[in-house]
Parts: C-alpha cells; sequence; structure tokens
C-alpha cells in the first residue's frame, strides 16, 4: 500500500529556533506556522488558563505592528490567520499567496521579539477569555464530564487533569506581572518550532528567516512538567450533573501507553476501526442493532490529541449519549460486548483491510493542504523533535497486524482499567464548564471586511512579483441524459472530488412538510433497493470515500471524495443513492425517535 511522505528541509538557528520548510508548487499559496512548546500542561496550579490567554495576547501588538494589525494585514494581503491551544503546545498559523511570504515571517519574527503587554490589555483579554470561556465551555452540553471530571478520575497530578481553557477564576486572578513572566519563560526562540509550506523554495526561506529571526535571543528552556502517571489498578467512576444536557451520556476513558511501545499503535489503529464511521462496530451494535445509543464518538488522545500529536500520558476514550428511558449499565453492556468480541476474537481481515484504507485516505486528504503540512510537520517537529518521524510512525501506524490490534484490547481496555463518568440531566441552575470538547481552542477575531493595503500602515518588507495561478484544464460535456459535467483534471494526489447539484433544496418543501428536504437528506444514505444502510456505510469505506447531502436554499448537493483507484465503484455508488434510495420504515423509524430525543 503506498502511503504519501510529508517532504520537508529543516535547519537550526544559532537562537536555536527550528525552522521546518515543505515545498509544493502547485499554487501560490504558503501557509506560515509558529508552534511554541507551551500548552496547559506548563500552567502552574492555580493559574490555569494562561496559555490559553496568551494565545489571544499575542494577537494584541508588537513594536512594529500595533493593535489589531497582524491580522488587518494578513486579511488585506488575501490571508487568514488564528491560532489554538492544546496541551503541549500553543499553534499559531497564516495563510497568504507566496509572493507575501516575507510579510508574514516579519510580522511573526515581530511578536516574538518584541510583544508589547500592558496592564490594560492584560485585564481586557482576561475579560474576552472569560467570555469565550462562558459561551464555548461553561454553556455547552457535556463538556464538563468530557474535559475536567473524566480527567480528574483518571488522573493524580495536576497538569494532567485540569482543561486546556482554564477556569473562569483562574483567569480572573491572573496578574499583570505573571503574564510577563509567562511570556519571557516560555515564548522564546530556542522553545518553538516555525514551519513554512507551499509554494517556496528551501534556501530563499533560509534566507529570510535568518534575516528577521537570528537577532532573537534564545534563554534558559523552562523545566519540563511532571507528568508520568501511575498504572490503574481498578475501575473508577465518577458522576456529574449537567443542566445544559437533554439526555444523559456516559464519558469512558483507558489509560494509553507510550507512544513508542508498540501497543500505542495497536490502540491507535483500533480506534480507527472503532470510532471512524457509521460502519464501525460501535455505532451498528449501540445505535442501529440494540438501539441503546443516540451517538457516540471517540478517539486515542480524547479529548484534545489525535494519534499524530498525542503525547503521554492521555486516553483513548469516548462519550455516549443515550435515550432517558435506557439505563447506564445496558450502554456499558454493549459497548463491552463490542470490546469482548475483539479481546476474543480479534479483528477480521475485512475490518484490517478497512481501517488500513482509511488511514491512507486521511493522510491522502492532508496532505493536498499547505495549512495541514504546516501543522503536523510543526506539531511533530515541536513534541518529539525531528520533522521526518512522522514519515516513520505512519508507517507504524500502517503496519500493525490484527492479532497486535487484539492483544492491546486485552491488556488495556479491562474494566479495571477503566473510568466511567455518569452524566445526568439536571433542571437545576448551574455551571456545566470545562474546556471545549472535543476540538481547539481559537483566538477569536472579528470578522470584517478586507481592506486595501494602500489603506494600512506601511510596513519595511517588500512583497516578491506574484506568480501567476496556472489553473488546470477544464472540459465540459452532457451525458445523452442531459446531465451537465465540468471535469478538471488534477494529478498531484490519487483522489477523486465529486459534487453534484440537484434542483431540490429548502424551497421545494411542501408547505405540510417543513424541514422535508433535511429529512430526506439526512436518510437518503441509510438504505437503497440494493444495500442496507450498514453496506453503504462499509462500502463507502472500504473504497476511502466519504459521500454527504447538504441542502441549501433551492438546491441539494451530493458531494464526496474517493481514492482514484476507487472512483468507479464511487460513481456507482452516487447514482444509486440518487436513483434507488428507499428510505426504509426501520431506519426512518430510528431517525425519528433520535430526531425527538434530541429536540426534547
Amino acid at each position: 500500500m503506498k502511503i504519501p511522505r510529508l517532504s520537508s528541509k529543516s535547519v537550526t538557528l544559532s537562537n536555536g529556533l527550528t525552522v521546518v520548510v515543505s515545498e509544493e508548487h502547485t499554487v501560490p499559496v504558503v501557509a506560515i506556522a509558529v508552534t511554541y512548546r507551551v500548552g496547559s500542561r506548563h500552567e502552574k496550579k492555580g493559574r490555569s488558563g494562561f496559555a490559553h490567554l496568551f494565545e489571544h495576547l499575542m494577537f494584541q501588538g508588537s513594536e512594529n505592528v500595533p493593535r489589531g494589525l497582524f491580522s488587518r494585514l494578513i486579511q488585506a494581503h488575501g490571508g487568514v490567520d488564528n491560532a489554538f491551544t492544546e496541551r503541549d503546545y500553543t499553534h499559531y498559523y497564516s495563510f497568504l499567496p507566496s509572493h507575501q511570504v516575507e510579510l508574514g515571517l516579519w510580522m511573526e519574527a515581530d511578536r516574538m521579539r518584541s510583544l508589547i503587554v500592558t496592564p490594560e490589555k492584560v485585564e481586557n483579554e482576561k475579560k474576552v477569555v472569560q467570555e469565550e470561556l462562558r459561551l464555548r465551555y461553561y454553556n455547552q452540553p457535556y463538556v464538563r464530564a468530557i474535559t475536567e471530571t473524566l480527567n480528574t478520575a483518571a488522573f493524580r497530578k495536576w497538569p494532567n487533569q485540569h482543561s486546556v481553557g482554564g477556569s473562569l477564576e483562574d483567569v480572573g486572578r491572573a496578574r499583570f506581572s505573571e503574564v510577563v513572566e509567562f511570556f519571557n519563560t516560555h515564548y522564546l526562540p530556542n522553545n518553538a518550532v516555525l514551519t513554512v509550506a507551499g509554494d517556496v523554495r528551501f534556501p530563499e526561506i533560509k534566507r529570510l528567516v535568518q534575516r528577521h529571526f537570528s537577532s532573537i535571543a534564545g534563554r534558559k528552556l523552562p523545566a519540563a512538567p511532571k507528568l508520568q502517571e501511575a498504572s490503574p489498578s481498578r475501575e473508577k467512576r465518577a458522576q456529574v450533573e449537567d443542566h445544559h444536557a437533554k439526555l444523559p451520556a456516559l464519558v469512558v476513558g483507558w489509560p494509553c501507553p507510550d507512544r513508542r511501545s508498540p501497543d500505542f499503535w495497536a490502540l491507535s489503529f483500533l480506534g480507527e476501526l472503532l470510532f471512524s464511521g457509521e460502519e464501525s462496530p460501535l455505532h451498528q451494535s449501540l445505535v442501529k442493532e440494540k438501539q441503546v445509543a443516540i451517538s457516540l464518538a471517540g478517539q486515542l488522545g480524547f479529548p484534545y490529541s489525535t494519534v499524530l500529536d498525542y503525547k503521554s500520558p492521555g486516553l483513548f476514550g469516548l462519550y455516549i449519549i443515550y435515550p432517558e428511558r435506557d439505563g447506564k449499565d445496558g450502554v456499558l453492556r454493549e459497548m463491552e460486548n463490542v470490546l469482548e468480541r475483539i479481546r476474543s476474537r480479534g479483528i477480521s481481515l475485512k475490518e484490517w483491510r478497512r481501517v488500513q484504507t482509511s488511514i491512507r485516505s486521511q493522510l491522502v486528504h492532508q496532505a493536498q493542504s499547505a495549512m495541514d503540512r504546516a501543522r503536523l510537520l510543526g506539531v511533530y517537529t515541536a513534541i518529539f523533535g525531528r520533522p521526518e518521524l512522522i514519515n516513520e510512525d505512519i508507517k507504524r501506524l500502517v503496519s500493525v497486524r490484527p492479532e497486535a490490534v487484539r492483544r492491546a484490547a486485552q491488556k488495556y481496555l479491562k474494566t479495571a482499567r477503566r473510568v466511567v463518568v455518569d452524566v445526568i440531566p439536571s433542571r437545576k441552575p448551574g455551571r456545566a464548564g470545562g474546556a471545549q470538547a472535543p476540538g481547539h481552542n481559537g483566538a477569536v477575531q472579528s470578522a470584517r471586511p478586507a481592506e486595501s493595503p494602500a489603506a494600512l500602515p506601511g510596513v519595511p518588507v517588500r512583497a516578491a512579483s506574484p506568480r501567476a495561478l496556472q489553473f488546470p484544464g477544464m472540459r465540459e460535456f452532457r451525458l445523452a441524459n442531459g446531465l451537465e459535467v465540468l471535469c478538471v483534471e488534477d494529478h498531484r494526489l490519487p483522489l477523486v472530488h465529486a459534487l453534484l447539484a440537484v434542483p431540490a433544496g429548502l424551497g421545494f418543501s411542501p408547505e405540510s412538510l417543513p424541514g422535508f428536504p433535511e429529512a430526506a437528506a439526512e436518510l437518503v444514505l441509510q438504505g437503497s433497493r440494493n444495500k442496507s444502510a450498514k453496506e453503504i456505510a462499509e462500502h463507502l469505506a472500504d473504497m476511502g470515500a466519504s459521500l454527504s447531502v447538504d441542502v441549501g436554499a433551492d438546491r441539494a448537493l451530493l458531494s464526496g471524495s474517493v481514492l482514484s483507484e476507487s472512483a468507479l465503484p464511487f460513481f456507482r455508488q452516487m447514482v444509486e443513492t440518487l436513483v434507488d434510495a428507499d428510505f426504509p420504515k426501520d431506519e426512518v423509524a430510528l431517525w425519528k425517535k433520535n430526531e425527538l430525543q434530541e429536540r426534547k
């Protein structure tokens, strides 16, 4: 099986800044990312949320880029920018036309060298962060259980327990002097990785980085946090009342092995099988067959990390939302039945091949985006030291054998090692807080129209001449049945993207059946004259394909992608979806039941 490699070149400046460059010259764009080795696990007890707070402060002005100008300059030159905080790093990124690469590098260097932090800015951003916590964390269902209660029960050390976003109280107590100390301690060139991916040349980037970053002094690095946890010996349980939750839920986690262990990669492989989609054994058993759950999701590194940025300790975990009429014991029993099947019999050859195809498809999709390459290479270098290690680890993942998956499940996914959090809907007023779950924090950027560069302050860098964008050739033809087809060839990666527009949007909904188009869109892949919903999901997964329907005002869009070698069966599935969907009564009944439960 051919797996795409993420190619890169790297150099380290005399001040310790690591620079990673990934060239790809098809489109004249560039992604610039700076990954600092500081996240929520580097915070002191009682000072949670500092990493998140500083993510916001990094947009509040430096010596040559006044407050608010960073994002305005990026947008004025046709780009976008943002940042997010995780447990082990904070990642800042921008995306620009490639001839503006020096602008992006100059601004990143300016805020690394001369960020201006004032008491006024700290107090203002504390309020902004607190409001973000209220909006995204404290007022969302299941969040406290997923990111606070689960980790507190699973781990003993505070850096592993507390949430990435921090608490309202800790953010509110942040003092100006402590914030300045945090910046001086962690925001160092020798504690950062600069990644540039896209239509650039390594020698030129090396020259520009030397010009703008080499004069920034490195300093002594802070001591690494002590994160090692003892291996669990008994099941742990916790309970949390959540007044934002309409339905009960279970959050379950098992401590993972270190990524240097072969068992880590076997569990990663198993996670792809268990949590991948509607074809997954857990979804089929709990949601479709036994109908004891409405939805579920999980991953290795739950809820923050993924396989490729996981750093121990962490959890293999999931959450399950279930109907009120069903008890948690039945949900746990059915979950255990699925896991016991894997512990005793392992995974089938068909499942093993499906996961390999899924991994390959994900990697191919990530390889087509300069932004994704910059993120993956930057984060990998920051956490694990070498950008090329990502290709070695991908090889480890796809080389996992079925027997290794069975052994890892037997060793790590035992009842005696698990943590179970019971989420009970509550009608009492209260707070259901925590960090965003699952997902990233993000600096909230104001939405404003892009301004003309001429209307903004000048910058001491000159853009190179823009390279003309060469659009690939497009062919247009009409089939005998009247279907108009537009075909654009792009042979960089073994992928096919397809989109079919049908005049069947919200405006076509009968007055007596409001919402009918959305219902049809959700059910159209739940069965045809030739395949059941399970068979359709498995068929798509076997091809490394995705297929979905979105409804707009005047049209419905059937869209998806597939690995190139399976393009023909994928197009056949698209046709079957449109022509042969038969909306099985049992699937419609299940959809209606779950919709009513969720809308209570």
